[in-house]
């Protein structure tokens, strides 16, 4: 299966096989020039699926490099962060002692090892055995910042996206595997199949979900960075601060366990592997009292 859509001005081909997708921008505003080139290029793609191509080997010092010099349409502020703490570490390869310097450190060491995992990268993990785990992040959202978020976001399609990610706790590829016109009656409840991080998995639908996917109608269409930059880049604009689209998901979990929700049951909602990932996850909120949510 493959498709054509426009992103901001710019339209791209995205091509699935046995429930892998990929992406590539077609570099143009043009509807026609982007069929003419979809069509030469769709071939490439399919076969990329079929016949995946072994991941090549970098060190971690050229890895950084590699990463700094991708396009990422980082804000200015952004990137030079990143070149900082990055070439910061390069150079001298020691882990600050203060906390919050030791946190932005691993987060950005984390992100490039998880794009260059995408980009068809491999690098020398063993040297951040010893670094320690990134602490558990325990961010979730407000009802008045829900409220904000879902009113607030002019995009009305994209607005769909991010009600859907709140009402169902879905990842972002999840998302953008939901079909409307798959959805299926199980116990009573709506339900619909998805791709998900551990495997196919059944996700629940309530009624402002099906409400959401009804008025959308097909499927998303968007690139899973374009979701993470896009949902940072309208927090901005609205002034929430320090939020990421993950936290819906973390969000939704968290108000069903505040209702009273067994966590097991909490768990296969959210698609976990196990009830050990979800009580790792979700008990440092236990305790936190950071207002009333609901769904």
């Amino acid at each position: 299966m493959s498709s054509i859509y426009k992103i901001r001005n710019s339209y791209y081909l995205k091509v699935t096989l046995r429930y892998k997708s990929k992406t590539r921008s077609l570099q143009t505003k043009d509807y026609r020039t982007a069929k003419q080139r979809a069509k030469k290029l769709e071939p490439k793609l399919y076969e990329e699926l079929a016949n995946p191509t072994h991941t090549k080997f970098l060190p971690f010092r050229d890895l950084i490099d590699v990463f700094l010099k991708a396009d990422h349409k980082w804000s200015k502020a952004g990137r030079a962060t990143y070149t900082y703490i990055l070439r910061q570490y390069k150079r001298n390869k020691l882990i600050p002692k203060n906390a919050a310097s030791k946190h932005a450190l691993l987060s950005r060491i984390n992100t490039v090892i998880n794009w260059g995992r995408e980009n068809g990268f491999v690098t020398d993990m063993n040297k951040f055995k010893n670094l320690g785990k990134m602490p558990a992040r325990t961010r979730v959202y407000t009802d008045a910042e829900m409220i904000l978020i879902t009113e607030e976001m002019q995009d009305k399609e994209f607005n769909r996206f991010v009600r859907m990610a709140y009402y169902t706790g879905a990842r972002r590829a999840e998302l953008l595997h939901i079909n409307p016109l798959s959805t299926v009656k199980f116990n009573n409840e709506w339900c619909v199949n998805v791709n998900g991080k551990s495997g196919v998995r059944m996700i629940r639908l309530n009624k402002q979900a099906m409400k959401v996917l009804n008025e959308q109608g097909k499927r998303w269409e968007y690139e899973l960075d374009f979701i993470t930059k896009q949902f940072k880049k309208n927090l901005r604009r609205i002034g929430i601060k320090d939020g990421r689209f993950h936290d819906l998901r973390r969000t939704f979990g968290f108000n069903l366990i505040r209702r009273g929700m067994p966590i097991y049951q909490v768990s296969r909602l959210l698609g976990h592997k196990s009830v050990a990932t979800t009580e790792r996850h979700y008990a440092p909120l236990i305790p936190s009292d950071v207002g009333e949510f609901t769904l």
